[in-house]
């Protein structure tokens, strides 16, 4: 089997956005930093070659509940599969670095600080 990196922009438009809350969502309620976390969002996105699909579980930037060690604000995120199964989740930063866990697993944790 043949496989082919595909570059950013061509990922983000085979990127699907599920659920109710959207880019422009986070753009609006995010204020003048907006733009900042939609890039961090659909940069994040970009990176995983299994994500077929994300989920933004929130629009408005906010301390993390699930890790209260991580001063920085975050975006929540889900990222699903072809077939509709949620293989990550996890939180973006506005700097673009992310925490995402393994949703099958739950115990492994992928950290990368983006360099955008």
């Amino acid at each position: 089997m043949l496989s082919r990196n595909f570059s950013t922009s061509a990922r983000k438009q085979l990127l699907k956005l599920l659920g109710k809350v959207t880019l422009e969502d986070v753009r609006t309620v995010n204020g003048d930093k907006g733009e900042t976390w939609v890039d961090s969002v659909v940069h994040t996105a970009s990176e995983y070659p299994i994500v077929k699909g994300f989920e933004i579980q929130g629009a408005k930037a906010h301390k993390p509940h699930k890790d209260p060690s991580d001063p920085e604000e975050v975006i929540t995120l889900g990222f699903y599969s072809a077939n509709g199964s949620r293989v990550l989740s996890g939180h973006v930063h506005q700097d673009g670095s992310y925490k995402l866990a393994e949703s099958r697993m739950g115990k492994r944790t992928s950290s990368k600080k983006s360099k955008k």
